[in-house]
C-alpha cells in the first residue's frame, strides 16, 4: 500500500477580531507610556496603513495599532511628550464610508474611556495642531522606513526599497514625503528615527501579547488537526489549505501570517514547496 504523506504547514495571525476595541484600554495605555518615557519631550508622529483598493482587506500600520488599537485607514497619532497628550487624526467618516468601510474612530462615542485618546480631529487640522504643540527646536519622532506589513518585516520593506532604487521611475514614498514637509515647516528642528524605539517596544511581550501568541498558537495546531482528519487520496492541497483557513477564520483570527503551504507526493520534503 502507497502511503500519503502530506507537509501542512500554516500559523494564524496573532489573534486581533475584526471589530475595534479588541486591545484593553490599560495595555494601550501601558505602551504609550512606555514610548512617552523614551521620547521626554519630544513628539511622536506616526501615520496608519493606506486603505487599499476593494476588495482588498485592510490591515493597519502595526506600530500604530500597538499604540492605540484603532484601524482607520490612512490615520495619524501624535503623542505630545511634554503634556502625555494623545491625538488621533483621521478622516470623518461620511454616510457612504460608513456603508462601504464599516465603522471608524468617529463612530466611537467616547474614544478616552475606551482608548485613551485624548482628541479626535480630522486630517485637515493636523499642520496647526503640529504647530501649535510644538516649539521651533522640538524633537520629532518618526519613522524613516516603510511601514511594515503582516507578511514583511521593516528590513524586507526596506531590501524592496533599494530594489526600487534602480527602477527609472521612482515613486515618492509616504516617510520620505512627511520627512521632507517637516524639514521645510520646521528647519530647526530635530528629527529622530522611532523605528528602533518601536521595535524595543513591541520585541517585549506583555501577558496579555503572551496569552494572544498562545491562543494563536493553539488555533493554528487545531487548524492543522482539522486538515489532517480530513485527508485522504485523491484530496487536492487547495482542499486542505482551505479546511485550515476556515477554521482560524471561524476560530476569530484573521487569517494566516502567510501563505499556506500545502505540499504533497514528491514535493512534500521541499519546505517552500
Amino acid at each position: 500500500m502507497r502511503k500519503l504523506v502530506i507537509l501542512i504547514l500554516c500559523l494564524p495571525l496573532s489573534l486581533q477580531l475584526i471589530a475595534q476595541n479588541s486591545i484593553p484600554k490599560e495595555e494601550l495605555a501601558a505602551r504609550r507610556e512606555m514610548l512617552f518615557q523614551k521620547i521626554g519631550d519630544g513628539i511622536e508622529i506616526l501615520w496608519g496603513a493606506e486603505s487599499p483598493n476593494a476588495p482588498s482587506k485592510f490591515n493597519q500600520a502595526p506600530d500604530l495599532y500597538y499604540l492605540c488599537g484603532l484601524e482607520d485607514p490612512n490615520a495619524i497619532l501624535l503623542l505630545i511628550g511634554k503634556t502625555k497628550e494623545v491625538i488621533f487624526f483621521s478622516k470623518k467618516s461620511t454616510e457612504r464610508d460608513l456603508r462601504w468601510d464599516c465603522p471608524s474612530a468617529w463612530t466611537i462615542a467616547d474614544l478616552k474611556s475606551s482608548y485613551g485618546i485624548d482628541q479626535l480631529l480630522p486630517y485637515g487640522d493636523f499642520w496647526e495642531v503640529l504647530s501649535q504643540k510644538s516649539i521651533p527646536e522640538t524633537i520629532f519622532y518618526l519613522p524613516f522606513n516603510s511601514i511594515d506589513q503582516i507578511d514583511k518585516s521593516r528590513k524586507d520593506e526596506n531590501n524592496i526599497e533599494l530594489l526600487l532604487l534602480r527602477h527609472p521611475i521612482k515613486r515618492i514614498l509616504l516617510w520620505k514625503k512627511a520627512i521632507s514637509e517637516i524639514k521645510e515647516l520646521f528647519p530647526l528642528a530635530v528629527l529622530n528615527n522611532i523605528n528602533p524605539l518601536m521595535t524595543e517596544l513591541r520585541q517585549i511581550k506583555t501577558p496579555y501579547e503572551i496569552e494572544q501568541l498562545k491562543m494563536s498558537g493553539k488555533i493554528g495546531i487545531e487548524g492543522v488537526e482539522e486538515a489532517i482528519k480530513d485527508t485522504k487520496s485523491g484530496l487536492n492541497e487547495y482542499e486542505l489549505e482551505a479546511i485550515t483557513t476556515y477554521y482560524y477564520t471561524k476560530r476569530g483570527a484573521r487569517g494566516a501570517a502567510f501563505a499556506p503551504i500545502v505540499a504533497s507526493g514528491p514535493t512534500t520534503y521541499t519546505v517552500h514547496y
